[in-house]
């Protein structure tokens, strides 16, 4: 009897410990399954992140390139033809005996 008694019992603990690898086995491939899918989704947002940047650059390019060309555009003629004027108080900074000071012309 005393042998049944612990064939008995040792089926117990045999059964929950089955039970408890069983559920830490499902346990862990929804954990990697939804990391995986995490993975997916970032991939998916890489790209279009990706997309994104590559329009931006070409708009910066396009904008660098018609500041250049308007920059080259620019005369002193064309200034004065847009209102801008010559400066008639002209200040410097001077550097005298390590303070800095303004002095005028």
């Amino acid at each position: 009897m005393n042998y049944i008694a612990k064939t008995l019992t040792f089926g117990g603990i045999q059964k929950k410990l089955v039970t408890l690898v069983g559920g830490c086995i499902l346990f862990f491939l929804v954990l990697y399954s939804l990391l995986i899918g995490l993975t997916i989704q970032n991939i998916v947002e890489r790209g279009a992140f990706e997309q994104k940047a590559a329009v931006l650059v070409s708009r910066v390019n396009e904008a660098e390139l018609a500041y250049i060309t308007t920059q080259s555009e620019i005369t002193l003629e064309s200034a004065h033809a847009r209102g801008f004027r010559d400066s008639t108080d002209v200040r410097f900074v001077h550097n005298d005996a390590g303070a800095l000071s303004f002095k005028g012309l």
